[in-house]
């Protein structure tokens, strides 16, 4: 299969913490999780309490969380973007059961504006601000052993799972698999609820 040497230098850019290049994949990937999320958003009950950018916002928050952590390796853009899309249509489906529970379970006589009032998202955070979340991406760091810190910075400076393996004594899968439960395990830590793609 030919690299794409263009894409490979964007998520070069994207893992090492590069503002620009955030926001170029999202200009690049966005509007397609968009569309896909706003094809999905059929519930009327689910469309009353979240909107497009809300999804968007927490599905790139998380990946780019993940991906500067070294978790994601991707062959083509073809790969990133199913990746994207499979995270969009898991947050949705969270969305969706957390709504349907909340229904069920909400006082009498509680009107749905009133249920989902304190619920509203707070947009003071610019988009950029929330996919860069250094001080997240810090945090998850200091929560990572040496080891999973070593492997995490091998990814980030963009080399392969062959590579490091050989730098760490491990097989590929293995280092790939204790790298994406490190993550998950910090993600549950700080609250964030791993999204499974």
């Amino acid at each position: 299969m030919v690299r794409d040497d263009v894409f490979d230098a964007l998520l070069v850019r994207v893992r090492a913490g590069d503002e620009t290049a955030c926001n170029e994949l999202v200009s690049q990937y966005g509007p397609e999780i968009r569309r896909v999320v706003r094809i999905r958003l059929r519930e009327p009950l689910l469309r009353s309490t979240i909107d497009t950018t809300d999804i968007l916002q927490s599905v790139l928050m998380d990946f780019f969380a993940r991906v500067k952590l070294g978790q994601y390796e991707f062959d083509s853009p073809r790969d990133l973007v199913r990746l994207l899309m499979t995270m969009a249509r898991h947050k949705l489906l969270n969305h969706a059961r957390h709504a349907r529970i909340e229904k069920r379970t909400a006082p009498v006589g509680m009107g749905e504006t009133g249920q989902w009032l304190g619920q509203v998202p707070d947009r003071a955070e610019s988009p950029s601000a929330a996919i860069v979340g250094e001080e997240l991406i810090e945090k998850a760091r200091h929560l990572l052993t040496e080891e999973e810190r070593v492997i995490a910075e091998h990814r980030r400076a963009g080399r392969d799972w062959n590579e490091i393996a050989n730098l760490t004594g491990d097989t590929p899968e293995a280092a790939r698999k204790r790298l994406a439960r490190a993550i998950d395990r910090v993600f549950e830590i700080l609250g964030l609820r791993p999204e499974r793609e």
